[in-house]
């Protein structure tokens, strides 16, 4: 499940590869550091969080977008021994863009 900012949920693989595909380009350059990582004392269920550096190219040569944000993951570890992200969510640091004026 991605819990995306300013979007609906995404729950099945094709809308969450869709919504990943939207912000990370081939122009988009990500990095992101993890302040903390705790597993469950059952050993099935964990969580981290921390924070998130998103630079976006311009294609035509303006500066880049830049980004600042956290992010929370909740991961399950699976019958094989792997684990699975069953929850993930991010938002921005920055101010959110203010809606435009109805038209009169």
């Amino acid at each position: 499940m991605l819990l995306p900012p300013n979007a609906p949920v995404a729950t099945v693989r094709k809308a969450i590869r869709e919504s990943w595909a939207g912000l990370l380009g081939p122009n988009t350059a990500v990095s992101w550091r993890v302040s903390k990582v705790e597993v469950a004392k059952s050993g099935e269920l964990g969580y981290l969080y921390g924070t998130y550096s998103l630079s976006i190219e311009d294609p035509k040569g303006g500066p880049p977008v830049r980004d600042t944000g956290k992010l929370v993951e909740i991961w399950k570890k699976q019958p094989d021994g792997k684990w699975k992200c069953i929850v993930d969510t991010y938002n921005s640091d920055l101010p959110a863009t203010p809606a435009p004026e109805a038209k009169k």
